[in-house]
């Protein structure tokens, strides 16, 4: 199965793909709680899709009826600010408000926040790699492993982070990043900028086996 967050006007929501020899599409579903808002981020995780909303995080198990917003199921139940990026690290999810990062203990239910030195204003696209939390906000790029923080400046504004084999690529609305880390640990940015300026804001990017970067504009 593989799910899709997409978005047609002020509606936001998930398809649904199944492969079967090819992907074919099966479903749509954007019915939620009336008072969770509109949908910004999702992260699945075997039976259970968590969806960070405008006032909270919910969840629902894929097997249920998922069209009825009676399935979906808030999780932190006094935690009502907008989600705007999410994943997945083990137990745990990760994920951002506008102003800041915090963890969320699947099992033993525990909210705690990360600290982090800088203010945020929008606070975006988190992604985890090897104790690397990544995520960005409006231009800027921001790492943090422990107590070290990093920061960068994409000069156009971030629209996804993605890990590959010993590098981390990040698309802008004006071609692409690659970061990688140097024998001393510190980090070398590169920047990748399209020859076409139709082709060069990327909102989604993959990395395949073969190394070529695929980038979706």
């Amino acid at each position: 199965i593989c799910w899709v967050q997409i978005t047609k006007g002020q509606n936001t929501g998930l398809m649904k793909y199944i492969f079967n020899g090819k992907w074919e599409y099966r479903d749509s579903y954007n019915n939620y709680p009336s008072d969770a808002g509109s949908m910004n981020c999702f992260v699945a995780s075997d039976t259970t899709l968590y969806v960070g909303m405008q006032y909270g995080l919910y969840a629902a198990n894929i097997n249920d009826n998922i069209k009825d917003p009676s399935r979906w199921v808030k999780i932190i139940s006094n935690f009502n600010d907008k989600i705007n990026s999410i994943t997945k690290v083990n137990n745990e999810l990760i994920f951002t408000t506008p102003t800041s990062i915090y963890k969320y203990d699947i099992e033993y239910h525990t909210l705690d926040s990360i600290n982090f030195s800088k203010n945020l204003q929008n606070a975006n696209n988190v992604m985890f790699e090897n104790g690397n939390i990544w995520f960005s906000d409006g231009v800027k790029l921001f790492s943090k492993q422990g107590s070290e923080e990093f920061d960068f400046l994409a000069k156009h504004d971030i629209t996804d982070i993605y890990e590959s084999e010993n590098q981390i690529i990040i698309a802008t609305k004006a071609g692409f990043l690659s970061i990688t880390k140097n024998t001393i640990g510190g980090f070398e940015l590169a920047r990748h900028i399209s020859n076409s300026p139709s082709s060069g804001k990327f909102s989604a990017i993959e990395i395949l086996s073969d190394g070529r970067l695929v980038g979706g504009s």
